[in-house]
């Protein structure tokens, strides 16, 4: 089996003896974009396929997309190859068994493959040495969506990966299927430690370029380390420990979650296990829940994120952000998350607004509760915020305007239409919504 990987890198002296560590078990095959790398980086990764570009010191997401596009298309001009893996430096693809993994779902005709996501929580100072193997040292993390993409590619069944700024999201056209797994993850170590992010976060900040800065790309780096203390505390309280979950997956259901139950509130005790136990059971069960393409000659329903729906996120965020009651990561009714709402508008204009609510899902917006450790079933009308969902409404991303729908799952969304919360909300409007 031939694998190829690709990286983009800036000044990651401190991860890259890991990243050379973990990626040199599948392949020797490994080409490093570097953004003029003033560290030692370079000699760090040196032998390498090392290739220079430059922004002019600036971060450059429509230049990194540009990258990332085109770089697996090498592979399908040179052919050979099975498998390209495409990422940043603190991204690690990782199976217990990477390369059986990886040769299992070529055989069984997928063509790119999606892993389940995870932001990895480090010490709040102490980082990992450099001989460490980093996730038998940093061990805990939790679900992060925004990570859960599509980086693992066949290059000659792909026609087009149509990749979104930030590459979270893509749009391929491609020939066999797409395997979205918890089996295969990606372990996103942003958080090397706490201190790390917060020092790689100010040094960014002051490199984020005009067209970055007009556009809402990457604004995170703007955080203050108050906040990113905050995203840090949220995500440890979330965490678990990621490379256990299948090796104890049994034993885990046998004595945990069948003890578990809903209270009266809808709120289930760890609705955190519960989502990492689905992920589980769809990637142990591809041929059930993998989501197949459509039948031949079969029409896409085509939807719109619209300015209803961008309101009825703005109600559900501000429920989260000022009820006392409600906590992220837990689901609530219709009637919560828009009371609101329906406090300040005639039933109508109410029904109106709220009718189609549902369908913020196909964004990743607003997410049905999971209730089974041992089916992917979901709780009918209770409804929970993403941190796609906080993300769009504090104007950090934006999104494609339509998505293209089959069996009720956005099949495809179309990224040459992306807008922002304020496209579609004004920011005065928006404002007073957001009010107390």
């Amino acid at each position: 089996m031939k694998i190829k990987v690709y990286a983009i890198c800036w000044n990651e002296q401190i991860i890259a003896p890991h990243f050379l560590k973990h990626y040199k078990k599948i392949t020797d095959d490994i080409t490093i974009y570097d953004n003029n790398s003033t560290d030692k980086t370079c000699e760090i990764l040196a032998g390498l396929d090392i290739r220079k570009y430059d922004t002019g010191e600036k971060i450059r997401d429509d230049v990194y997309r540009e990258i990332k596009e085109n770089a697996w298309r090498e592979c399908k001009d040179l052919g050979g190859y099975d498998w390209v893996i495409i990422c940043d430096m603190d991204e690690f693809i990782y199976c217990e068994d990477l390369k059986g993994a990886l040769d299992k779902a070529h055989k069984q005709g997928y063509s790119l493959i999606k892993p389940t996501g995870y932001c990895m929580i480090g010490e709040e100072r102490l980082i990992p040495n450099p001989t460490d193997t980093l996730y038998n040292k940093i061990t805990k993390g939790c679900i992060d969506n925004n990570y859960s993409k599509i980086c693992i590619i066949n290059p000659n069944k792909v026609e087009e990966m149509n990749y979104s700024i930030g590459c979270h999201r893509a749009t391929p056209k491609f020939e066999g299927r797409l395997l979205e797994t918890n089996f295969i993850k990606l372990l996103h170590f942003n958080f090397l430690s706490l201190q790390y992010a917060i020092d790689r976060y100010a040094i960014y900040k002051d490199r984020l370029s005009d067209i970055n800065i007009q556009q809402n790309w990457a604004t995170h780096y703007t955080y203050k380390a108050d906040k990113i203390r905050e995203e840090y505390n949220m995500f440890k309280s979330k965490s678990i420990n990621v490379l256990e979950l299948d090796k104890n997956i049994d034993k885990m259901f046998d004595n945990k979650l069948e003890e578990k139950h809903n209270d009266k509130t809808g709120n289930t005790t760890d609705i955190k296990d519960l989502k990492n136990y689905n992920e589980t059971i769809k990637s142990l069960n591809k041929d059930k829940y993998v989501k197949l393409p459509p039948k031949e000659n079969v029409k896409l329903i085509r939807r719109t994120l619209t300015r209803d729906l961008c309101i009825c996120l703005t109600f559900a965020y501000k429920y989260y952000k000022y009820n006392s009651n409600a906590e992220i990561g837990q689901y609530y009714r219709k009637q919560e998350l828009f009371g609101e709402l329906r406090q300040n508008t005639n039933q109508e204009l109410y029904n109106n607004i709220t009718r189609n609510y549902t369908r913020l899902k196909y964004w990743d917006l607003l997410v049905p509760m999971p209730t089974s450790p041992t089916e992917v079933i979901y709780k009918k009308g209770w409804w929970g915020i993403t941190e796609n969902g906080i993300r769009f409404i504090q104007k950090e991303i934006a999104l494609p305007k339509y998505a293209e729908i089959y069996n009720d799952f956005a099949f495809n969304h179309i990224v040459e239409n992306s807008v922002m919360i304020n496209d579609l909300i004004n920011d005065d409007e928006l404002d007073e919504f957001l009010k107390l």
